[in-house]
């Protein structure tokens, strides 16, 4: 996750701003932040694999050897 890492330092400073910039709770921010965006990660990768499996079913050869797309 450290290619995301100005990211999620982007966010974690969105919620500390948000929650009123409270003194000493900046890990706390941006392990919040580091899970939305892993979340966020999952959901997509979700989404890709879900893609690719519609593809394949799609592309996937019927009983006459012919593709269904």
């Amino acid at each position: 996750m450290s290619e995301f890492a100005p990211n999620i330092a982007l966010r974690a400073y969105e919620l500390w701003d948000a929650a009123g910039r409270p003194e000493g709770r900046s890990d706390e921010f941006y392990f919040q932040a580091e899970e939305e965006f892993r979340k966020l990660l999952e959901l997509e990768r979700k989404e890709d694999t879900s893609d690719v499996r519609k593809a394949s079913v799609l592309s996937a050869p019927d009983d006459n050897g012919r593709g269904l797309s």
